[in-house]
């Protein structure tokens, strides 16, 4: 799975992740988004994660890099390194995957699409479209998704972009646009059991048949829940934990870190 032999959970144990998302770094030192030190909040964040319990696994959901560059890529995977956890990331509208790909080599930060650890599957979906902000799987990706959930272990699906809404119109118009496409293999897969996402930089847990879907503080800056246009709010940065266990339920909790 990554390229250091990590101990794998037992599959009668519940595996605990810990998802993080929307770091927005930059390769300067100091530069803000919104007067937010993006570097700095994004430290702090793994130094609580880290003063907690260890996780099995780390996810990191996508805009990791602010400006798209090798250099913030390898400050992310620097600032996880003290944490000896394996990662698997993926690709948001703001990230560049070839130098995010590049930068991750040798680290024990991974792309893999598919991952089967405890007793739970992890399905990573690139829902980039290059250019735009909004997301979209393509057909490679949803043929991949319809494959990955043909198995009998619960599985967890993480993206960048949510489909579903978040109750905020100008971040919903953003949001994944072929929904349906996505729903039309989920809701036939019993295998699927929490959907978790970013991108929209505000807290959000909601439940669509048999399952449940999460969206998780950045790191760095928030956005206002339930606003037309664009706000920023004055919600401190965060993290979610997960705890997946192997009967398929899942239970998460939002941990907030103060500003400094």
């Amino acid at each position: 799975m990554v390229n250091k032999a990590y101990p794998k959970p037992n599959p009668d144990e519940s595996l605990h992740l810990v998802q993080i998302t929307d770091t927005h770094l930059f390769a300067e030192p100091g530069r803000c988004m919104h007067n937010v030190d993006t570097r700095e909040s994004f430290e702090r964040v793994i130094a609580a994660i880290a003063a907690d319990k260890q996780p099995d696994l780390l996810v990191a959901t996508g805009d990791l890099a602010q400006d798209e560059t090798f250099e913030a890529y390898r400050e992310f995977a620097s600032a996880l390194a003290p944490l000896d956890v394996p990662a698997l990331a993926l690709c948001g509208n703001h990230d560049n995957p070839e130098r995010m790909a590049a930068a991750f080599a040798g680290s024990a930060i991974t792309l893999d699409k598919q991952t089967d650890l405890g007793a739970w599957r992890i399905v990573q979906l690139h829902t980039q479209v290059p250019g735009e902000t909004y997301g979209r799987l393509d057909d490679a990706e949803l043929a991949l998704l319809d494959a990955a959930l043909d198995t009998d272990r619960p599985t967890l699906i993480c993206l960048h972009h949510p489909p579903l809404a978040v109750g905020s119109p100008w971040l919903d118009e953003i949001g994944l646009a072929n929904t349906d496409a996505f729903f039309d293999i989920v809701d036939r897969r019993p295998a699927v059991r929490g959907v978790v996402a970013g991108h929209v930089h505000q807290e959000m847990r909601a439940r669509r048949g048999t399952v449940d879907y999460f969206t998780t503080p950045s790191t760095s800056v928030q956005f206002q829940p339930g606003v037309t246009k664009p706000a920023f709010d004055t919600a401190v940065p965060g993290y979610r934990r997960l705890h997946l266990h192997p009967d398929g339920t899942i239970e998460s909790r939002v941990v907030r870190i103060e500003h400094a």
